[in-house]
C-alpha cells in the first residue's frame, strides 16, 4: 500500500494536516498520523507499518494488538477518504472544518502555513485595472537556485502551501522547474495566470505534478470585451484554450474575475459559464490603488450600490451559495488574515500579503524563519477590530465588510481609515444577506 502522489501533508504540533490536491479538501488528523503518513510514501505493508510504529515508541509486545488497532482504523479512514492506493475504489470525502482548525492551529503554532510568491512583475498583458507596474523587462528577479533555497527553508519551517503568480508566471523560462521543485517538496502548489503563454508542453508537465489548482483571470465571456481589458487582441481565446486544457487533463481550474465598469454587463454570463462548466468562481468587486499618489486604478471601479448588489446576488443563487458564503459574525475581533501568510516580491522583498505594501524584510539578507518572528511582524498580527477608527467600529455592516487593511493604506496611507467603495460592497452585501433570509424563510413558510 502506498499514499497516492496527490496526497501532501505537513505537521503542526500534535496534528497532521492532509490536503488532496485533486479533490481540493483538508483534512486534520491526531496522534500518530504524521509517522504513519510518512510511511506510506513508499510502498509498505500493514506489518512492515505496525513494526516501525512498535519501534519507533519502544512499545511493549503485549501491546501489539492495541497498535494493530489503531494503524488499522486510521488506514480505513484514509481509504475511505481516497487517499490510499490499496484498492483503487473511490469514496466520497465528507465535510469538515479542517480551514477553520489549521487558521486556530496556526495561530496557537505561531505557524507560518501559506507563502505567495510574485516570480516576476514581467506580464504579456496590460490589465487597465492592475495596481502593479508591470512591464516586459526583467528586474532582479530571484533566481531559480535562490528560490530553491527559499523553498528548502519553507519545507523545514512546516509551510504546506505555496501559490505563485505574478506579473505572468508562465513569462519565466525557469517556471516550471521552479513548480517542479516545489512538488518534490511536497508544496501545495497553487497556480495564478492568465494562461496565454503556456504551451502544450508546459500544461502536460505540470498536469504530471498533481498541482493543487490552477487559476484564471477572465473578465468577459465577450472576447472584445476580454480584451479590451487586457489590452492584447486575442487573449481571451489564448486564455480559454489554456483554461480548457488543464481542465480537460483533471486539473482543478478556477476562474478569477474582477467586476468594474468595462465588463459590468457581462459578469452574469462567467457566473452561468462557471456553473455549467462546474468551475470555482471567485469575484472581486475591490480595485485596488497603486498606492496613495496613484489612484488610477480606481477609475475603473463601479462605484454604485445597486450594481454591487445586483451581481453578489445573482452569483450567490445562480451558483447555490445560499447565505453560506455570506460573511456574518455577531462577534467579529480580525479584520482580516493579516499575518497568517507572506508574500515575496520577484527580487526577495517579503510583505504581510499581497496588498500591505509595508517591507519586513529581504530574503537576499534574512531567512524567512527571522522575518517571521520579526517584531514588526507580530505588530501587525496584532490588528483587529479594536484598531479601526471609530466610524467603522459602529458601523452596522460591520460584521459584512470586507474591509482590507492594506487596501485602505495603499489609497490613504493609514491601515484604519474609511474608503466609500469598501462601505458601498458592504452595505450590498448586508442586503444580500437580508434577501437570501427572506427568500429562506418565504419558502419554509411554503411548504408547511
Amino acid at each position: 500500500m502506498k499514499l497516492y502522489e496527490w496526497i501532501k501533508f505537513r505537521e503542526y504540533g500534535d496534528y497532521t494536516v492532509v490536503y488532496d490536491t485533486v479533490k481540493g479538501t483538508k483534512t486534520i488528523f491526531e496522534g500518530i498520523a504524521s509517522d504513519i503518513l510518512n510511511l506510506l510514501q513508499s510502498e509498505i505493508s500493514f506489518e512492515e507499518i505496525v513494526e516501525n510504529i512498535i519501534n519507533a515508541y519502544q512499545v511493549d509486545e503485549e501491546l501489539r494488538c492495541s497498535v494493530e488497532k489503531d494503524v488499522e482504523t486510521f488506514l480505513n479512514q484514509i481509504e475511505k477518504a481516497g487517499m490510499l492506493n490499496q484498492s483503487g475504489e473511490e469514496w466520497k470525502i465528507s465535510k469538515t472544518d479542517a480551514n477553520q482548525k489549521l487558521v486556530e492551529l496556526c495561530g496557537e503554532l505561531q505557524q507560518l502555513e501559506h507563502v505567495y510568491f510574485e516570480l516576476t512583475y514581467r506580464c504579456n498583458e496590460k490589465c487597465i485595472h492592475c495596481y502593479e507596474e508591470h512591464s516586459s523587462v526583467s528586474v532582479d528577479e530571484l533566481s531559480y537556485e535562490e528560490l530553491c533555497d527559499v523553498l528548502d527553508e519553507l519545507r523545514d519551517m512546516g509551510v504546506l502551501e505555496v501559490t505563485f503568480t505574478g506579473g505572468e508566471v508562465a513569462v519565466r523560462k525557469d517556471f516550471i522547474k521552479i513548480c517542479a521543485y516545489a512538488s518534490l517538496l511536497g508544496f501545495v502548489v497553487h497556480i495564478f495566470t492568465n494562461g496565454i503563454a503556456f504551451t502544450d508542453k508546459d500544461i502536460e508537465e505540470l498536469c504530471q505534478m498533481h498541482i493543487a489548482d490552477i487559476a484564471f483571470s477572465v473578465y468577459s465571456m465577450n472576447p472584445s470585451v476580454h480584451d479590451s481589458i487586457t489590452q492584447v487582441p486575442g487573449s481571451f481565446f489564448r486564455t480559454m484554450y489554456a483554461l480548457f486544457a488543464f481542465k480537460s487533463s483533471g486539473i482543478r481550474t478556477i476562474i478569477k474575475t474582477v467586476v468594474m465598469k468595462q465588463n459590468n454587463t457581462s459578469h452574469s454570463a462567467i457566473v452561468d459559464f462557471c456553473k455549467m462548466m462546474h468551475i470555482q468562481l471567485e469575484t472581486s468587486m475591490q480595485i485596488l490603488a497603486t498606492d496613495m499618489k496613484d489612484l488610477r486604478p480606481a477609475v475603473h471601479r463601479l462605484g454604485d450600490e445597486n450594481q454591487y448588489y445586483a451581481h453578489m446576488l445573482y452569483e450567490a443563487t445562480t451558483l447555490g451559495y445560499g447565505t453560506k458564503n455570506v460573511y456574518e459574525t455577531s462577534a467579529r475581533s480580525k479584520v482580516c488574515g493579516l499575518g497568517q501568510s507572506l508574500n515575496v516580491t520577484p527580487d526577495g522583498t517579503v510583505y504581510p500579503c499581497n496588498v500591505l505594501n509595508i517591507p519586513l524584510g529581504s530574503l537576499r539578507k534574512q531567512s524567512v524563519r527571522d522575518i517571521w518572528n520579526s517584531t514588526e511582524l507580530r505588530k501587525l498580527q496584532e490588528f483587529n477590530v479594536c484598531n479601526l477608527n471609530e466610524q467603522c467600529r459602529k458601523c452596522e455592516n460591520l460584521n459584512y465588510c470586507l474591509y482590507c487593511p492594506g487596501a485602505v493604506f495603499r489609497e490613504t496611507g493609514y491601515m484604519a481609515a474609511v474608503v466609500q467603495d469598501t462601505c458601498l460592497t458592504a452595505n450590498a452585501k448586508r442586503r444580500v444577506y437580508k434577501t437570501l433570509r427572506e427568500r429562506k424563510e418565504e419558502t419554509a413558510y411554503e411548504t408547511v
